[in-house]
């Protein structure tokens, strides 16, 4: 299997990222997103993204963690994304991507990418973790 993919680090989390816009890659094999991610004897990341085509966005990223599972948004994951779909001449300056907590938008500036972020709406406090919801944001601008 020949698979090809680049490494983005943002704010000390790297990624594992492929441009799927043709969605090849199978979504459903954690196994081998487990394997990409391992630090020993994988690629080893945080996690791996996905860059994929959205009717109604610049791109959609789909994000998985190093165990190989869907999971939420990832701040630094998505300044990543949006920088690699910069480098995949999908956006220049400014971005609209779809994510799993809806549309989120980007501005880059030369290596710099600010992220709006959706809202947190509640957050719970645990021993040794918080747990937060963010708010599903349909449309807003930048």
């Amino acid at each position: 299997m020949s698979l090809t993919f680049f490494k983005y680090q943002g704010t000390g989390n790297d990624f594992v990222m492929i441009d799927d816009r043709l969605e090849t890659f199978d979504l459903q094999n954690h196994a081998l997103i487990a394997r990409l991610c391992h630090r020993k004897f994988g690629i080893g990341a945080d996690g791996l993204i996905l860059i994929r085509n959205h009717a109604e966005a610049d791109f959609e990223m789909i994000y998985y963690n190093a165990d190989g599972h869907l999971t939420s948004l990832c701040g630094n994951g998505s300044r990543c994304a949006a920088m690699f779909a910069r480098q995949l001449n999908i956006v220049q300056t400014q971005c609209r991507f779809m994510t799993v907590q809806g549309i989120l938008e980007a501005g880059i500036s030369g290596n710099m990418v600010q992220l709006r972020m959706p809202d947190v709406s509640h957050i719970e406090q645990y021993a040794d973790h918080f747990f937060y919801i963010l708010v599903r944001r349909t449309t807003s601008a930048m």
